[in-house]
């Protein structure tokens, strides 16, 4: 619904169609705003033009610049302008193959439409080298969509900023977003629900081969915003790419950065299939996606993309100072690469990273607040500088699973890195044959150990803390929080000193005869230079109906062994009560415990420090003993009888 020009000014902007394009401009050396206005009808809304539907093509006048019956006057300047959206709302159609340049686009009205999704319309943000520009989006203006084939971000003396003021949602429709240059384009939201949605994201042109890659990223300060898709080369399938020229560069800067609150939500299978795009040496072409704090919440398993020109699994760099890593929609699996200093695990899904993660800097703490199942299965290498060893800090309250191997460093570095579980009700569980030559302290929480810790790698288990598992523990370790061998039951194995403290509870399940599989067992391995402390509480929970025999609660071995627990206690659903407990020094202890079957029964039990070993024995009922003793009586009569009668016979 375009109007004819109607001065010479809309005449000189008529004849610039052959550019296929339109830079709105200030007049002079001020950054005037160029309202939309189909109607050029400026005195409608205050001299802020009507605005409107209406389809902007370079052959007719459709803005105005506020004043009263003015339209744009020129469509060449070098200074930039903003292009304004303001009185009523509507939908903007922009021509095929048009392009609305500017150094800002200013929406003013909730409700806005601009592009309708249907051609090749660009719009370019370009401010000058000495300006700033971007996408600004009034305080309580909602509901806007910005839908052409393409928007090109580039930057000028600050970067590029989509500032959201109080705004709920700027949604970028089918459109993707190209980012270039060497600055970054900040999504600010002054309100930390608003939303801002980009269909596609791409990082744009290196501009000839052998050049150097743009550094072009984009950084979330505040606010939410979610990234449907890693826009890729025309001759790519998904990913997010360089566009235009050859590399011999395998690598890429950074992409994201969240610095303050909210969250960045990535979403789409952006696996990377590498074609044209590098030079011939196929090396992988990778990315760097930077958070400094926030949330990222990774909606598919190949959100950050990780293939290159080989189709083999190589993953894009997930570098995390500080924020939280969370699985959006799902279980999620991610197999890229992470550096990390601190940052957090959370959300409610399953999320497994298979890439190895190495963590350098900042305090090294992973705090998992994930209530869904947390595990890495790649290698953790706790970096080391050149003087100093490093430590790894577990914290939160969430489960986390260590599959993989955890290394003091992946640099050639021998100095030894600690591992610190301070949880605050988490399980951390490592399952595979670990490496690291520092000190395993448990603070807080739970650590099961099912595959094992480097031989001299010291263990300490503080009070309130607890130490399990099926695995082996290559230091010498000192208990003073609880030690519950197995998970529900089975066998944990010491191949150097162990101390069970005074303030230690050893706490052993029995449902059976078999050792590991009904009841827990401590295996120590090693010659007679490792010893056993015995100390603190013995703690016994019976779960099934009680079987006489000897239970092998510790497998000494070579093994010598000092000390005596200082108390016993029994309990469990099987356990009526727990008596009589006498405590030998130096030898061992004996009680008495009587079940909770329908017909109560009594047993003694008897622990020989020196085997390690629990004998269960059951205990007659009184009754029974009474029978005894009955026929006892009856058999020694009977004797007697026969007796005066052979005297008598003799007799006679």
């Amino acid at each position: 619904m375009n109007s004819t020009p109607r001065s010479a000014s809309a005449r000189r902007l008529a004849s610039a169609s052959a550019t296929l394009g339109l830079l709105l401009a200030a007049q002079g050396a001020s950054a005037a705003i160029q309202y939309w206005d189909p109607g050029l009808t400026p005195t409608a809304n205050s001299g802020k033009a009507s605005g409107g539907s209406g389809t902007f093509t370079t052959a007719g006048a459709n803005w105005s610049n506020g004043a009263t019956d003015a339209v744009l006057v020129t469509s060449n300047a070098t200074s930039g302008s903003t292009a304004g959206f303001a009185g009523a709302a509507g939908t903007v159609t922009i021509a095929s193959s048009v392009a609305l340049s500017a150094a800002s686009l200013s929406i003013e009205t909730s409700g806005y439409t601009i592009g309708t999704g249907t051609s090749s319309s660009t719009i370019n943000v370009s401010p000058n080298a000495n300006e700033a520009g971007g996408i600004l989006v009034g305080s309580g203006v909602t509901g806007t969509s910005i839908n052409v084939a393409s928007i090109k971000l580039a930057s000028g003396a600050s970067g590029v900023t989509i500032a959201l003021t109080n705004t709920d949602l700027v949604n970028f429709g089918n459109t993707t977003v190209y980012l270039s240059g060497s600055r970054t384009t900040v999504i600010s939201n002054s309100s930390t629900s608003g939303t801002t949605t980009f269909a596609k994201l791409a990082v744009t042109d290196k501009t000839a081969a052998g050049g150097t890659w743009p550094n072009a990223k984009v950084q979330l300060d505040q606010g939410n915003l979610v990234i449907n898709s890693l826009a890729g080369a025309s001759s790519s399938t998904g990913a997010l790419a360089a566009y235009g020229g050859n590399s011999t560069t395998a690598s890429f800067p950074t992409v994201f950065q969240g610095s303050t609150t909210g969250t960045l939500t990535i979403n789409g299978n952006n696996t990377k299939y590498v074609n044209n795009v590098i030079a011939a040496n196929q090396a992988p072409l990778t990315f760097t996606f930077s958070m400094t704090n926030g949330t990222l919440a990774l909606g598919d398993n190949n959100a950050l993309g990780s293939r290159n020109a080989s189709n083999a699994a190589t993953g894009n760099i997930l570098n995390i100072t500080a924020g939280t890593l969370a699985a959006s929609g799902g279980a999620r699996t991610i197999g890229n690469t992470v550096t990390a200093a601190t940052f957090a695990i959370g959300g409610t899904n399953d999320i497994t990273l298979t890439g190895n993660m190495t963590f350098s800097g900042g305090n090294r703490t992973l705090t998992v607040s994930n209530t869904g199942a947390t595990t890495l299965s790649g290698n953790v290498f706790i970096a080391a500088d050149n003087t100093t060893g490093r430590r790894l800090t577990v914290a939160g309250a969430g489960n986390l699973t260590i599959s993989g191997v955890i290394a003091n460093n992946n640099s050639g570095n021998t100095l030894a890195s600690d591992l610190t579980l301070n949880s605050t009700g988490g399980i951390l569980t490592l399952s595979n044959a670990n490496t690291y030559t520092g000190n395993t302290t448990v603070s807080n929480g739970t650590l099961l150990v099912n595959g094992s810790t480097a031989a001299g790698s010291l263990v300490n288990v503080s009070s309130g803390a607890i130490l399990g598992g099926n695995g082996t523990i290559g230091g010498a370790t000192t208990v003073n929080g609880t030690l519950a061998p197995g998970n529900s039951p089975g066998v944990l194995t010491f191949t150097g000193n162990l101390t069970l403290a005074g303030t230690s509870t050893t706490a052993i399940e029995i449902s059976g005869i078999g050792r590991g599989t009904a009841y827990d067992g401590i295996d120590l391995t090693g010659d007679g230079t490792k010893a056993l402390s015995y100390g603190g509480t013995l703690s016994m929970s019976f779960g099934a109906p009680i079987t006489a025999g000897v239970y092998d609660l510790f497998a000494l071995g070579a093994v010598t062994h000092s000390g005596d627990f200082a108390a016993v206690n029994a309990a469990g659903s099987e356990v009526n009560s727990f008596s009589g407990l006498t405590i030998t020094p130096g030898t061992g202890w004996d009680a008495t415990l009587v079940d909770n079957q329908t017909t109560p029964g009594s047993w003694s039990l008897s622990f020989d420090n020196t085997t390690g070993d629990l004998t269960i024995a059951a205990i007659p009922e009184p009754s029974t003993c009474a029978a005894l003793f009955g026929l006892g009586v009856l058999g020694l009569a009977a004797l007697r009888r026969r007796r005066a009668n052979k005297a008598q016979t003799l007799a006679a």
